[in-house]
């Protein structure tokens, strides 16, 4: 468990990651100057929300399943929409901008406490799935450290690898 993470998605690639919230990644056994970043990248399906969640607070960790609904949907856990500052629109995806571009919203710009961070991401749309049917959701998981950058260049390198990685799927 890392103490010091951020996460955000991209919604043109359909991924969801983590990242180190500074340049050295020390605990406990971390990876010291140039910390990865790593994303869940669906193949064949578009992100349909992505929410972070923490131990409290209304953004905090969902614990009944009317909260995983609302979480599932991108939502608070009282079931309210998250307004993305910088576009002043309803999302259901949060922090999709560029950590390395203050214009735009991330943990990074939000100035967030960094800890130790989880999300939900949910794909689809499948509406019209009945019992005993199958749905294929094809995954990566994406790995990208920029040993010559921080922690926010491995995010860029990330999603570099991710592009590759859907025009080769």
């Amino acid at each position: 468990v890392d103490f010091e993470d951020y996460v955000g998605c991209d919604t043109t690639l359909n991924m969801g990651f983590a990242y180190n919230a500074d340049a050295f990644d020390q605990w406990p056994s971390g990876y010291g100057e140039h910390p990865p970043a790593l994303g869940i990248l669906a193949l064949n399906a578009p992100l349909a929300a992505f929410r972070p969640y923490t131990a409290g607070g209304v953004s905090g960790k969902p614990s009944t399943p009317e909260q995983y609904l609302f979480a599932a949907k991108g939502q608070l856990l009282n079931g309210s929409t998250v307004v993305d500052p910088i576009t002043n629109q309803e999302t259901l995806h949060w922090y999709t901008g560029d950590p390395a571009d203050p214009s735009q919203w991330s943990e990074v710009s939000e100035m967030n406490y960094p800890e130790d961070r989880r999300t939900i991401s949910t794909y689809g749309p499948w509406y019209n799935v009945a019992p005993g049917d199958t749905v294929c959701l094809d995954l990566a998981l994406v790995f990208a450290q920029d040993t010559l950058g921080d922690n926010l260049s491995s995010v860029t390198l990330l999603k570099q690898r991710a592009a590759a990685v859907k025009v080769w799927y």
